[in-house]
């Protein structure tokens, strides 16, 4: 298990356990899929869209509220966009470490 810092907040993040694994697996991908543009909605909110499935990525992977405490209550786009970055981030380096481990 590993502690990650996202924004300001830590997290225990542990790729080791499978079941963790499979959740940020799912979580990241419903990210890459809810986060397209919608031609329909609004500028506006495409964004609120976007920045809601990166919460719910949060919420998924470490439990309800999490994205609140993550990302604060604006959706601002360039906020979830960074915590998002710094998720991936967090996992492809664990991911990494193990792999060299083995």
């Amino acid at each position: 298990m590993a502690t990650i810092k996202v924004l300001d907040t830590e997290l225990e993040l542990d790729l080791l356990d499978a079941d963790e694994l499979e959740k940020v697996d799912a979580a990241i991908q419903a990210v890459e899929g809810d986060a397209q543009q919608d031609p329909a909605l609004s500028q506006a909110d495409n964004m609120r869209k976007q920045v809601g499935a990166v919460r719910k990525a949060f919420d998924t992977i470490f439990g309800e509220g999490t994205g609140l405490r993550v990302m604060g209550e604006k959706n601002h786009l360039g906020v979830a966009l960074t915590a998002f970055a710094q998720l991936t981030d967090a996992v492809h380096t664990q991911r990494a470490e193990f792999e060299r481990s083995i």
